[in-house]
């Protein structure tokens, strides 16, 4: 599982060295010593162990075809692997990076099933605006109560 907030700069060949726990967090081995990047949201970038993106590309391929065509386009077009050197680092496809608008400093987060990069000023905002309409805590309220997403107990 994949945990925590990792602060990095890229180097001039776009890659940064993955941190330790991250790198943990999934058997190298059997991944081939590499990940998948792709298009993430809100001008992110997903990174995914290879059988994890295997994993969700089989839900994004049940879809109705022509009802998420564009996503599932984008989604495989910006897809590609990338190989992890002996000293721990990773390039980030200088596409994807362009799409993210992101430069040299990024925040590498955990997101329990893939890996999350951002550029380091967009996630320190999202992290002020999410605290401005108090989002974590709201929604933190309804799992640690058992409440679903109208308030409702759940049974």
């Amino acid at each position: 599982m994949f945990l925590g907030t990792y602060w990095h700069t890229l180097d001039e060949k776009n890659r940064f060295i993955l941190p330790t726990k991250l790198r943990e967090a999934v058997n190298l081995d059997e991944e081939g010593h590499k990940f998948v990047f792709t298009r993430g949201l809100d001008k992110s970038v997903f990174m995914f162990p290879p059988s994890e993106f295997h994993r969700f590309s089989e839900r994004v391929k049940r879809g109705a075809f022509t009802r998420n065509r564009d996503f599932k386009l984008e989604f495989a077009a910006s897809a590609t692997h990338q190989a992890i050197d002996k000293q721990g680092r990773i390039t980030v496809p200088a596409q994807l990076l362009k799409d993210a608008e992101i430069a040299k400093e990024i925040a590498v987060i955990g997101n329990f099933d893939w890996i999350e990069i951002w550029s380091r000023e967009r996630w320190e905002r999202r992290l002020a605006e999410s605290e401005a309409r108090g989002a974590y805590d709201r929604e933190a309220r309804s799992l640690f109560e058992g409440t679903d997403d109208e308030g409702e107990k759940e049974r």
